[in-house]
C-alpha cells in the first residue's frame, strides 16, 4: 500500500531527470578540476560568466497571450516576463543555499564536528514521541490541519525517483535471505537514489533494520547552469485550485464532462471514479476517487474537502447555465474555475493563515487586505515559486496537529457510522465515504469543524509515526522520519541557519536562556540535547516544530517566518490574484464583494445537508463563533456576473505611418 501514496516521477519527466543527472555530473567534474569549496559551489548557479554545461535544457519558454483572462492549467504565463515562474514541472527554489555533504548533491548526513547525524527514526521516537490526546488546542478545530493538507496539495508535489521502466525502488534488504544480505546491502545503500533510514535495534515498533526511503528526483536548476541538485514541483505554485482541477491540460480534461462546464461526479455527487487503483479496495463495490490531485485518497477527511469543492464548482456552473448568458462549455468552466480559485485564495488568507499566524506576522508580510475595494499589490519582479524549506519542513507543521481518531458526527453532532475512526484503519479506504452516502461527507466535515486539533508542537500521533499507511501485514512507515530524512535529502540547512535568516538569535548551547534555545521549553531543549551533538546539527523540521508557539498563533517563530514569507510571495507574485484592479484578469467590484463574503463554513453549508455550523470553521465553536443556522450566513450571489459591466478602455496605440497625408491611432475596449 505504501507505494500508492508516494508521489513518483511520471514518464514525461524522463528528460528532466536525465538533465539533472548530467548537470550534477558536470558540476562535480568542474568542482574537482577547479578545486571549488562548498561556499564557491553555493554561488555557482548565479554566476553569469560560467559557461553552461553541454546538455539540452528541458525547460522551454511558452508563448503567452497578455490578453488571456484565464490561468493556464500548469501555471505558465502567469508572469508575462518570466513565463516559467511558478509553472508545474519546474524545480523548487530556495530561500537558502543547500547544505549537501559534497556541496553538490549528496544528502546532509554529518554534523558540524564531522560526526554522523542521528538516525531520522531515532530523532522521531525521541523528539516526536507519541502525544497525549489531552494536548489538544483549545482554540482551533481539526479543520486547520485538513485545510493545510488541501492547500499543500494545491501548491506542492515533489516526486521521488523511480527505477527501470518506472518501477518502484527498494533500498532495504530485510526480506532478502541472510546468506546474500551483506553483499547486497552495500550495493543498495550506495545506489544514487537510495537513502534508507536506519532503525535502532531497540525500536519501540519496527522489527527490521531500515525504512525504505527513495530520494526525490533530481533536476537541474531553472537556468540549466552548473550548480547543486534541485528537486521538482510537479504542480503549479499558485493557489489556483489545482487540487480540484489538476495542473496539466490533459489531467484537467479527464476531470471534465465537456458539457455545460461541469466536472465529472459519481454516486450521490461524489468525486469521480479513478481508472487507476490509487486507493485500497476492500470490496468489489468500492472504487478509488479521482481529483485534481492524485493524493485525494490518502484519508477521507481530505477526500471530503475535495468533494465539497467539486460540488461547489458544479453548483456555480449549473447556475451560470440557468442565467441565459449564452456561454458555451469552455467559458462556463473557466469562469467557474476562476471563482473557485478566488474563493480558495480568500479562505486561505482571511481564515486559515490568521488561525496559525498572529496579527504581527499577517500585517508585516501584507497577508491581509481591505474589506472593500481593490487590493492590487502585484509585483512582476516577485517569483512565487515554492521554496524548498517551506515545502520540505515548515509547512509540514500540520502533521503534529493530526488526531489519532477522526470523528463522524450526525446532524445532532453525535457519533455516527462507527465514529470515531482510528486513522490507520482509513488510510486509502474510500469505503468510509461510499458505504454511508449521502450522509458520509457531512459526517466527516462535522467532525473536522467540531473536534479540536492537536497542538502544533513536537509531539505526533503514533498513527503517523508507527502506523502510517499500514497494510494488512502490519507493514508501515513513519511520517516524522520521512520529513527529517527528506530535509536531509534536499540539503535543507539546519535549524540555526534558518534562525539567522529570519533575524532571530541562534543557539550556541542547549539551554533556554540567552545564547540557547530561547524559543523552546526546558523539556524540548533537553530532548534535543539528548539526540544532537550541537545546536548547529538540529534538523529544521524538528527544531522548528518543537518551538513554543508565537503569541496569538499556533506555530513557533521560525516556522511562522518561513510560512509567512512563502505565502507573501504567492500573493504578491500572482498576476491573477483575486483582489487585483486589472482590466484583463480582475473581477469587478461587485464580483469582488461577493467573493469576500464567502467563507469555508458558507461553502460547506451550501454543498451539504449540514444546517448548523460556526461562522469560522477553523476556530472551535465558542464565544463569538457559536453554532448558527446556515441560513444566517451570507449567500454567494452570481447576479454580479450577469450584470452589464461598464467598458474599460485600453491605452491609445502608437500613431500609424503617414498614409495619404493622415496618421491614425486607436483605443481598444478591453472589457
Amino acid at each position: 500500500m505504501h507505494n500508492i501514496f508516494i508521489s513518483k516521477a511520471p514518464k514525461v519527466t524522463d528528460g528532466l531527470r536525465n538533465s539533472g543527472v548530467l548537470s550534477i555530473t558536470a558540476t562535480k567534474e568542474l568542482s574537482k578540476r577547479l578545486g571549488l569549496t562548498k561556499k564557491e559551489l553555493s554561488i555557482l548557479p548565479e554566476l553569469s560568466d560560467v559557461p553552461q554545461p553541454e546538455f539540452r535544457c528541458p525547460f522551454r519558454t511558452p508563448r503567452c497571450s497578455p490578453n488571456s483572462k484565464f490561468r493556464e492549467a500548469d501555471g505558465s504565463c502567469n508572469n508575462l516576463q518570466k513565463p516559467l515562474w511558478g509553472k508545474a514541472g519546474m524545480p523548487l527554489k530556495r530561500f537558502l543555499s543547500p547544505w549537501y555533504d559534497d556541496g553538490v548533491s549528496s544528502p546532509r548526513t554529518l554534523g558540524v564536528f564531522g560526526n554522523p547525524l542521528p538516525s531520522a527514526r531515532l530523532v522521531s521516537t525521541t523528539i516526536h514521541e507519541a502525544d497525549s490526546e489531552n494536548t489538544r488546542n483549545p482554540f482551533v478545530s481539526h479543520m486547520v490541519m485538513q485545510w493545510g493538507q488541501f492547500i499543500d496539495h494545491d501548491i506542492t508535489n515533489t516526486p521521488v525517483d523511480t527505477g527501470f521502466q518506472h518501477a518502484d525502488i527498494s533500498c532495504c534488504i530485510d526480506d532478502i535471505p541472510e546468506d546474500v544480505r551483506k553483499r547486497l546491502e552495500v550495493d543498495l545503500r550506495n545506489r544514487e537514489s537510495c537513502f534508507p533510514i536506519p532503525i535502532p535495534s531497540n525500536d519501540r515498533h519496527f522489527k527490521k533494520t531500515c525504512l525504505n526511503f527513495v530520494r526525490s528526483m533530481q533536476s537541474p536548476n531553472s537556468k540549466c547552469n552548473f550548480g547543486f541538485r534541485e528537486q521538482v514541483n510537479q504542480i503549479s505554485a499558485y493557489i489556483d485550485g489545482g487540487a480540484v482541477y489538476a495542473s496539466t491540460k490533459e489531467d484537467q480534461n479527464e476531470l471534465r464532462t465537456r458539457s455545460q462546464g461541469l466536472l465529472k461526479e459519481s454516486g450521490v455527487h461524489l468525486l469521480p471514479k479513478d481508472s487507476q487503483q490509487s486507493c485500497v479496495l476492500t470490496s468489489s463495490d468500492n472504487y478509488c476517487f479521482r481529483a485534481g490531485d492524485r493524493r485525494v485518497n490518502e484519508q477521507m477527511g481530505l477526500a471530503s474537502l475535495h468533494t465539497i469543492f467539486l460540488r461547489e464548482h458544479n453548483r456555480i456552473a449549473r447556475q451560470f447555465n440557468s442565467m441565459g448568458l449564452g456561454w458555451k462549455d469552455e467559458r462556463v468552466f473557466q469562469e467557474t474555475k476562476r471563482i473557485i480559485s478566488a474563493m480558495i485564495q480568500h479562505i486561505n488568507y482571511r481564515e486559515f493563515l490568521p488561525a496559525i499566524l498572529n496579527r504581527q506576522f499577517i500585517n508585516f508580510l501584507n497577508l491581509n487586505g481591505p474589506r472593500r475595494g481593490f487590493h492590487d499589490i502585484y509585483d512582476s519582479t516577485v517569483d512565487a515559486t515554492i521554496r524548498n524549506g517551506f515545502s520540505t519542513a515548515a509547512f509540514r507543521f500540520g502533521h503534529s496537529m493530526v488526531r489519532s481518531f477522526f470523528s463522524k458526527l450526525s446532524s445532532g453532532f453525535n457519533s455516527a457510522f462507527g465514529s470515531p475512526t482510528l486513522l490507520k484503519t482509513m488510510y486509502g479506504k474510500t469505503e468510509g465515504i461510499l458505504q454511508n452516502q449521502p450522509e458520509s461527507v457531512d459526517a466527516f466535515v462535522r467532525g473536522l469543524v467540531s473536534d479540536s486539533a492537536q497542538n502544533a508542537d513536537r509531539f505526533m500521533s503514533k498513527q503517523l509515526t508507527d502506523h502510517l499507511f499500514e497494510d494488512t501485514f502490519g507493514n508501515s512507515l513513519d511520517l516524522a522520519s520521512f520529513n527529517i530524512q527528506r530535509g536531509r535529502d534536499h540539503g535543507i540547512p539546519p535549524y540555526n541557519v534558518w534562525r539567522q535568516w529570519c533575524d532571530f538569535s541562534t543557539a550556541t548551547n542547549f539551554g533556554t536562556g540567552p545564547g540557547g534555545l530561547i524559543d523552546h521549553s526546558f523539556d524540548s531543549a533537553n530532548k534535543l540535547k539528548s539526540i544532537y551533538s550541537h545546536p548547529d546539527d538540529i534538523d529544521l523540521f524538528s527544531g522548528g516544530l518543537s518551538e513554543n508557539p508565537i503569541r496569538g498563533g499556533i506555530v513557533g517563530p521560525t516556522f511562522a517566518c518561513i510560512i509567512g514569507r512563502q505565502f507573501h510571495l504567492i500573493k504578491v507574485g500572482d498576476r491573477f490574484w483575486y483582489e487585483r484592479n486589472d482590466p484583463t484578469v480582475g473581477f469587478t467590484l461587485n464580483q469582488l464583494d461577493q467573493i469576500r463574503q464567502t467563507s469555508l463554513s458558507a461553502i460547506i453549508c451550501t454543498n451539504t445537508n449540514i444546517s448548523r455550523i460556526q461562522p469560522n470553521s477553523f476556530l472551535l465553536s465558542n464565544g463569538n463563533n457559536r453554532l448558527v443556522s446556515c441560513d444566517s450566513l451570507p449567500k454567494f450571489d452570481l447576479s454580479a456576473w450577469g450584470q452589464c459591466e461598464p467598458g474599460r478602455w485600453g491605452n491609445w496605440s502608437p500613431w500609424s505611418a503617414c498614409v495619404r497625408g493622415r496618421q491614425r491611432s486607436q483605443q481598444n475596449l478591453l472589457k
